[in-house]
């Protein structure tokens, strides 16, 4: 469940040295939401608290300023990663075996201790510490080989575990690539093949978002 600002959020701000006088009303929110807290933690210092528009917006610049920006880590991590987080939805699991992880042990101690990736009790099996992460990386994998909104539902069963990716896919396009947004929203929902759930999903995450001047028209499409 959700937090309350006044009585969990702000003196764990205050504690960061961040004053929640000058936090927007919709960063409240979302930082109100235990797992985009616990992310905030760690970019508190090198992201501007603004530039968070979404719940998408706190795992991509955790991935960004912990997995990409470190020496230790960087892009070969990160490929690694989206590679792990595209196995996860194939499987539809959250686990994935030691044995199957693409990188050496020493990336694998530095993705734990970072606070990307967690063992299990026996030390066998490896997660990411949130499930966010999962699709954050599973999305940006699938953008960055040319696949639109209507190509990535349609690469997975219609079930509810797609939904969360769906959602950070629909903010990845909105905060992106922002010119392609209203196009690829569009063909999902002339698509008839794609689930009535799914398309519902996209109304409902579109209604959460304030509409700026490039929306109008998709707005007026609906």
């Amino acid at each position: 469940s959700n937090l309350d600002f006044g009585k969990n959020v702000t003196p764990i701000l205050k504690k960061w040295g961040i004053d929640p006088e000058e936090i927007h009303e919709d960063q409240m929110d979302l930082l109100t939401i235990p797992r985009n807290l616990k992310l905030f933690e760690r970019i508190a210092d090198k992201v501007p608290i603004e530039s968070l528009t979404t719940s998408y917006n706190f795992a991509d610049s955790f991935i960004e300023e912990i997995v990409i920006k470190n020496k230790t880590l960087g892009n070969k991590a990160f490929s690694v990663l989206q590679d792990m987080a595209a196995k996860l939805m194939d499987r539809r699991s959250l686990f994935l075996f030691k044995d199957s992880f693409d990188g050496d042990e020493q990336m694998l101690r530095s993705l734990k201790s970072e606070g990307v990736l967690q063992e299990d009790t026996l030390g066998k099996r490896i997660a990411f510490t949130h499930q966010t992460l999962i699709d954050t990386l599973a999305t940006r994998k699938a953008i960055s080989e040319g696949q639109s909104l209507e190509n990535f539902i349609l690469s997975y069963p219609p079930l509810p575990f797609i939904r969360p990716s769906v959602r950070t896919f629909l903010f990845y396009l909105r905060s992106f690539t922002r010119e392609q947004f209203s196009g690829q929203v569009r063909k999902v929902f002339d698509n008839p093949v794609i689930a009535y759930h799914i398309k519902r999903l996209i109304a409902e995450s579109l209604a959460e978002v304030k509409p700026c001047t490039d929306d109008l028209q998709l707005f007026k499409w609906f």
